[in-house]
């Protein structure tokens, strides 16, 4: 592990970099106060004050990690993985194709009660847009993995894509909030979505542009991170 060894093998930090990912910082926090509080650390007992308080806190922390990740090299890797692309295939928009950047999507209740979780999604694909210099109109928003009757985020990624390719001959898609692929980005995203795609426009091109991984951009952005946040702690 390329970051384990950048950190001298520190098994306590190197967990740490478990918390990259935007999508999953709410629920990364969440742990961590109940970790707490059943150590004795945090009493959080029942109410919807003691919740709301829980939930103040989860979204502070979570948009402190994403100015860190902002300032601290994350969308240069990013814009860095789409260009790798771009290598291997060309550039989307210079054959009217489309950047579809997906996120994980959550009910649209919780953003209507103020959860700031759609506005993160849509401020990191706009960085990440500028990044590329991309034109309007050759690059998207869209949320994935909805399941339930809830409404959702929406676009939804699924419809959007077959809707695509009644339209566009090529469609690429990233999914920025995942430090690393998983089910999700591979099985979903890499092989279901392209097969949707494809039912749609047999002759279309579809790339899944890979999650950011142990790409050197990634791991060095993750370190500096850690050392600055964990600085004195450990």
């Amino acid at each position: 592990m390329k970051l384990l060894r950048k950190i001298n093998n520190n098994a306590a930090v190197a967990q740490t970099a478990d918390v990259v990912g935007a999508e999953r910082c709410h629920h990364v926090v969440h742990d961590l106060l109940h970790r707490l509080d059943a150590a004795g650390g945090l009493r959080v007992h029942g109410g919807e004050a003691a919740v709301g308080i829980v939930h103040d806190l989860a979204q502070s922390l979570a948009e402190h990690l994403q100015l860190l990740l902002r300032g601290l090299g994350k969308f240069d890797a990013l814009a860095a993985q789409v260009k790798a692309s771009w290598e291997q295939f060309g550039r989307h928009d210079e054959v009217g194709g489309m950047l579809v950047m997906s996120f994980h999507g959550i009910p649209k209740k919780s953003s209507e009660l103020g959860d700031v979780y759609e506005r993160q999604c849509k401020e990191t694909a706009a960085a990440l847009a500028e990044r590329l210099e991309l034109r309007e109109g050759s690059w998207m928003v869209a949320f994935q993995s909805r399941f339930g009757r809830e409404e959702w985020l929406t676009p939804y990624t699924l419809p959007t894509v077959q809707r695509l390719g009644k339209t566009c001959n090529r469609v690429d898609v990233i999914c920025p909030g995942f430090a690393a692929d998983c089910l999700e980005t591979l099985e979903e995203i890499g092989d279901e979505l392209r097969c949707a795609y494809q039912l749609e426009n047999p002759d279309g091109a579809f790339h899944y542009i890979p999650a950011l991984n142990d790409s050197d951009k990634a791991v060095a952005a993750y370190e500096t991170i850690i050392r600055r946040e964990l600085g004195g702690w450990i």
